[in-house]
């Protein structure tokens, strides 16, 4: 008897549903919340991809969990993080203010609320949840991502200047984010910006104490990422505030090396009056023979007037 008592009550219970949130029906939503009804987790983050904030306010009132979130074949997010992604400050606050994880890992590749608001750039968003100690910290599981990389490399398409980001990247710096930590690749914060082309992040990271000669993928450290991604103004800061000029990647190729890869005169001299040293040896010989027969041959089959230069350059040098 008493079961199917509960089974009937189960049945006849009042549900509020996704149309519903949809079609905006507050009076409806209002009354079916008065008579205690079922909040299921899909309507929270209807009303949230919406932007709808008079409709999750409802809903938070009358129960909703400000935990629960969106889960499709693909992607699975917070309602937090659903939130931040959309660039919804209000919407964010009401969540936090309702108690919301600013924590939450259940999100695909476990990135959190401050990772989804860092890549997709809202500067209110970001301070508000390292204000309630969102961990400045946390990395993605599936490249190891930081939430200082997601700012970094942020979503192209947010519209975000410049400036805007620098912004973000100096609040997560006052908040603590570890500037050295590396992805799963092992790229750091530091590569990303050169990546980037960032100039004044790299500036910023480097002056609160990002390491200069952590390594990424091919062993190669900012400096001979940015020669050998044509990032030159971004290697003159590099190289200005002090990196290794003779340092070797996984080959044993020094920034010289791609320096003069690169056809650049301005940072062979530059690294040369830094000490770079031509008598190292990398994996298939002597740094020197290597980067004179370069330029011997590009002399002699494409006339390069830069590569003579070049000739020049380290014959003062050497």
């Amino acid at each position: 008897m008493f079961v199917l008592c509960g089974i009937f009550s189960f049945l006849t219970s009042v549900t509020i549903s996704v149309k519903d949130v949809q079609k905006k029906n507050y009076g409806k939503v209002e009354k079916l919340i008065a008579k205690k009804a079922v909040v299921p987790e899909t309507v929270l983050p209807a009303a949230i991809a919406l932007g709808d904030e008079k409709m999750v306010k409802l809903l938070i009132d009358g129960g909703a969990d400000v935990n629960g979130g969106s889960k499709t074949d693909t992607l699975t997010m917070c309602n937090l993080s659903l939130a931040a992604s959309s660039r919804n400050y209000n919407i964010v606050k009401l969540l936090v203010d309702a108690g919301a994880n600013v924590n939450n890992t259940a999100g695909t590749d476990g990135i959190t609320p401050l990772g989804d608001a860092a890549f997709y750039g809202n500067i209110d968003i970001i301070k508000l949840l390292v204000e309630k100690k969102a961990d400045v910290n946390a990395q993605d599981t599936a490249i190891g991502n930081t939430i200082l990389m997601d700012a970094i490399i942020m979503k192209t398409d947010s519209k975000k200047s410049k400036s805007e980001i620098l912004a973000i990247v100096k609040i997560l710096v006052a908040g603590k984010a570890d500037l050295n930590l590396c992805g799963i690749d092992g790229s750091s914060p530091l590569l990303r910006a050169v990546e980037k082309g960032h100039a004044e992040i790299a500036d910023i990271l480097i002056e609160n104490g990002a390491d200069l000669e952590k390594k990424g993928s091919m062993g190669q450290t900012a400096l001979m990422f940015a020669i050998s991604h044509k990032q030159f103004d971004i290697a003159k800061v590099l190289i200005n505030k002090g990196a290794n000029a003779n340092i070797k990647d996984e080959k044993g190729q020094t920034p010289l090396f791609f320096a003069v890869a690169m056809e650049n005169t301005e940072l062979v001299e530059a690294l040369c009056q830094k000490g770079a040293d031509m008598n190292t040896e990398h994996n298939f010989g002597t740094m020197k023979a290597t980067i004179y027969s370069f330029v011997q041959i590009k002399t002699m089959f494409g006339g390069s007037e830069t590569m003579q230069e070049i000739g020049k350059i380290l014959n003062k040098y050497k």
